[in-house]
């Protein structure tokens, strides 16, 4: 059934943190849809504070920048050490993309973020757009800088050193300056990517991409590494045959070997991600050697979580889900992958779930 919504989106940043704040009607709420419509950057006066609470959950002191990939560090935790006020009447400024269209398999009308915004540690905001366009505004809600990567849908964009990475969904990878936009080093590592929203990771010495072997509309059948500086491919991680990449249903093929919404985490010297079926990996840093996988669940057919989250307690946390069914926390052990609980709920779970404490010194609690 086709799906026709009225979309407004908006990126709300009080103090030191984004928050989307969504209105839509869809004709056909239960088809799923793509959502159309504009896109508003946002800033509001706050009393946000910094707590430096990163030691209580085991992490090191997030240098700068301050928020450089989706979730907010390499654990994909999601855990922000400041307290942002709830006021969210009156923003200092508003940011909204120029009018451009779409291009590639994305429909022209299709114009939004599919994603999460950046943030370096001068408080530049660095966004991309459905239209395959690559923004960074100001901290006083200026345009610093526009690139058009000629394609459409890039995933979410992560940040390391002076450099921002982005990968289409025709396959190609850019390294961008982050002060100018400037254009460091462009490949073409894969034959294409999801067709929804997925993530880069960036360490010292590696950006992590998710990425696809053949041309198909859908997730994830592969995870490639390459180098910082220009683009060379380290290695690659094939999650399973040509023959089982089917990825979105109907007639879903053994789903486990494909992901979906992929947003990597980078743990001691170790890469984890997940299946579409909720199953778990980890391979090497440095080599992309397989260190344990985990299958996924054979009933849980479908979900669009994506991500996984490596807690300071040497647990791994993703969500899983029947389609428009019931939806799974499965908890992994770090070192073994071995499965430590599967806890179900009424609802289908289409997100990554975040961990953090619930107060300083507090303990943990997964969301």
């Amino acid at each position: 059934m086709a799906c026709s919504c009225s979309f407004a989106f908006r990126l709300l940043c009080y103090g030191l943190s984004f928050l989307p704040s969504t209105s839509a009607y869809c004709v056909a709420p239960d088809s799923g849809c793509e959502l159309d419509g504009y896109l508003e950057l946002l800033q509001t006066n706050s009393e946000a504070f910094s707590k430096n609470q990163d030691a209580v959950i085991g992490l090191a002191p997030a240098p700068a920048p301050f928020w450089p990939m989706k979730n907010g560090n390499v654990n994909r935790t999601g855990y922000l050490p400041s307290v942002a006020a709830t006021n969210f009447s009156k923003p200092l400024w508003s940011w909204r993309e120029p009018d451009r269209e779409s291009k590639g398999l994305t429909l022209p009308t299709m114009k939004v973020f599919h994603g999460t915004p950046m943030i370096d540690g001068d408080l530049n905001v660095y966004i991309q757009s459905t239209t395959g366009w690559v923004y960074s505004v100001s901290s006083a809600g200026k345009t610093r800088w526009e690139f058009d990567t000629g394609a459409d849908n890039p995933g979410n964009v992560a940040l390391l050193d002076d450099a921002v990475f982005v990968l289409t969904r025709d396959g190609t990878a850019y390294s961008l300056d982050s002060a100018t936009g400037a254009q460091l080093w462009k490949q073409k590592i894969a034959a294409s990517t999801g067709g929804d929203t997925w993530s880069v990771a960036a360490c010292e010495g590696f950006v992590i991409f998710p990425a696809t072997e053949a041309s198909k509309m859908g997730g994830t059948t592969e995870v490639i590494a390459v180098q910082p500086s220009d683009g060379a491919v380290l290695w690659r991680y094939s999650l399973g045959p040509p023959s089982t990449k089917m990825v979105l249903p109907p007639g879903l093929t053994n789903v486990d070997t494909a992901g979906y919404n992929q947003m990597p985490a980078i743990v001691d010297d170790s890469v984890l991600f997940t299946s579409v079926n909720g199953g778990a990996y980890r391979i090497g840093l440095q080599d992309g050697k397989e260190i344990w996988h985990t299958p996924g669940v054979p009933e849980a057919s479908f979900t669009t979580a994506g991500g996984l989250v490596v807690g300071p307690n040497e647990r791994v946390y993703l969500g899983a889900s029947r389609n428009l069914g019931w939806g799974m926390l499965r908890v992994f052990d770090l070192a073994t992958g071995e499965v430590l609980a599967n806890k179900t709920f009424d609802l289908p779970l289409e997100a990554a779930p975040a961990v953090a404490p619930l107060s300083p010194g507090g303990p943990l609690a997964v969301f």
